[in-house]
């Protein structure tokens, strides 16, 4: 009978657990994303320009993703669960004290996994996140141009960013577009990611 309100008690700490992380995700893959974007401007220039590089492919079916997002929020939720479970329950934590160098290596190495998978899903989220936001702020500021230029000049747009390689790409671009926008007395709609 132990056993099983033991299980009880973990299935029902997973599932809070899976929730608050759905709930929490979103803030913090944009805290992520803007980490990882100052981290690449300011440490490593690579990693700033494969988020543009990778977006310059286009929109792609954003159900896919949404989709890969809550599964990921619900398999981040539940390890968190079962790992905070395991972390602060008393008679764990006594064991801990009592046991042999190998079994402390062992629980150090997977608080180390653990923070590892959190830190890996939160900047493959934020990378996702990002290129639907940065294609999706793209294709509505063009459909906004669009009546007030030439196809030319719709084309011109198309192909830099087919071409766009860096984050300088993406200024150039995104000014060309304000500049046409006020040139022709256009407001355009505000960038959904920065």
């Amino acid at each position: 009978m132990t056993n099983d309100t033991n299980f009880n008690k973990n299935v029902i700490a997973s599932v809070v657990a899976s929730v608050i992380v759905i709930i929490f995700i979103n803030p913090l893959i944009n805290l992520t994303w803007k980490s990882v974007s100052w981290f690449s401007t300011y440490c490593y220039k690579g990693l700033n320009d494969a988020i543009y590089s990778n977006a310059a492919l286009g929109q792609r079916d954003w159900v896919a993703v949404l989709v890969f997002n809550s599964n990921m929020g619900i398999l981040l939720g539940i390890f968190t669960g079962f790992t905070l479970m395991f972390l602060f329950r008393r008679d764990k934590i006594r064991k801990i004290a009592d046991n042999s160098a190998f079994q402390l290596w062992f629980k150090i190495g997977y608080a180390l996994l653990y923070v590892l998978t959190v830190v890996s899903t939160l900047v493959m989220l934020s990378f996702v996140r990002a290129d639907l936001q940065l294609n999706a702020s793209f294709q509505q500021r063009l459909a906004v141009l669009a009546p007030a230029v030439s196809d030319i000049e719709l084309r011109q747009l198309r192909a830099s960013w087919a071409l766009m390689k860096s984050r300088q790409d993406y200024e150039a671009i995104i000014a060309k577009m304000d500049g046409t926008a006020k040139t022709h007395g256009i407001v355009l709609p505000k960038l959904l990611i920065k």
